[in-house]
């Protein structure tokens, strides 16, 4: 038997298999990030004592304050769900969480706290209803004719700033002394505050974990919604989205008022190059795919030039080859017979 052990615990070795991380472990580490990320940015700060005034002052040698377990850290994390999608608004979050014991009953309603895509809709749904009860939230939205006009990077930055205002006013919160931890390598324009932002930060913040998966449970809410009024996009399944049944609805359909018309939507261009211009319908939706191209970029040839490059096809090149080494034969030609002549 003791031989027996020993080999298996060997086995155990050997194979070098790790133990599963808890999903509770998963949730201490994000919420450790944030923490880590907040000292570091106060740490790093040249006027730390106005970001956040600490409780105790040691280590005098180091030049810098120290921040405390007992300090409260005021990290807000933001995210934004919907930047893909061919309708529909793009919506952020914004959300301050609470501090609690590893071991509390909340942490563990929190366990499966992730980015929100990676996440089963009702673990998501879930997720979200703890959230708002526990923690400060806002959400707030970029309209699609806000994305047309200054384009979807811009707008999902814009619905973030709204999303923080909101929840710096609401919580009553000094701004100064939060930091913002954003989604992406972008930061939020014309709005003073301490801002952070993290690539891949929602599988890295607990903070904007949280706020993913508010504003995705939120955004998917709306669209179901919307899909009441708009049944031909099948937006209650794609929730805006570009799958195939959408596209292939609005090639039939036509745009809505909640379809960014700077995004093109349908499935196949060249396809409805080709298409009955005659159909109104059809215009309307080849016009908001496609907008006016700029000066500078490559431009698609109009109907009749694409019908004259398909008329002459890979023969018409190599009968165009052929002619032109008979025209360059009989110039050679030519000019010999000139020569002997003179």
């Amino acid at each position: 038997m003791a031989r027996t052990s020993a080999k298996s615990a060997d086995k155990g070795k050997s194979s070098g298999r790790k133990k599963p991380v808890e999903p509770i472990d998963l949730l201490a580490e994000r919420l450790a990030f944030d923490c880590d990320r907040f000292d570091e940015f106060v740490m790093g700060s040249t006027d730390f004592t106005v970001f956040r005034k600490p409780t105790r002052v040691t280590n005098e040698s180091f030049g810098q304050l120290r921040l405390f377990s007992e300090t409260k850290r005021l990290v807000i994390g933001v995210d934004e769900v919907g930047r893909g999608c061919l309708a529909g608004p793009v919506v952020a979050a914004a959300v301050l969480l609470p501090w609690f014991d590893r071991n509390s009953d909340l942490a563990e309603r929190l366990s499966a706290l992730d980015d929100s895509k990676k996440l089963p809709v009702a673990v998501r749904e879930e997720l979200s209803k703890t959230i708002r009860s526990c923690a400060s939230f806002a959400i707030a939205e970029a309209s699609p004719e806000e994305i047309d006009e200054i384009n979807i990077l811009h707008a999902s930055l814009l619905a973030m700033k709204r999303a923080v205002m909101q929840l710096v006013s609401q919580a009553m919160l000094d701004l100064k002394e939060c930091l913002i931890l954003i989604d992406g390598k972008w930061k939020m324009a014309d709005i003073e505050c301490n801002q952070l932002p993290v690539i891949k930060g929602d599988s890295h913040s607990a903070a904007i974990a949280a706020a993913s998966v508010v504003a995705k449970v939120h955004r998917d809410a709306l669209m179901c919604k919307l899909a009441d009024d708009f049944p031909h996009y099948n937006w209650l399944s794609n929730k805006g989205y570009p799958s195939e049944v959408h596209r292939l609805a609005i090639q039939e359909h036509g745009m809505t008022i909640w379809h960014r018309r700077s995004f093109r939507c349908l499935p196949d261009l060249e396809e409805e190059q080709d298409a009955d211009e005659g159909c109104e319908t059809r215009e309307r939706v080849l016009v908001g795919a496609n907008p006016a191209p700029k000066r500078g970029t490559n431009r698609k040839p109009s109907k009749d030039k694409a019908d004259t490059v398909k008329r002459k096809g890979a023969s018409g090149r190599k009968k165009s080859a052929k002619t032109g080494a008979k025209s360059v034969s009989s110039k050679r030609a030519g000019k010999s017979k000139s020569k002997k002549e003179g």
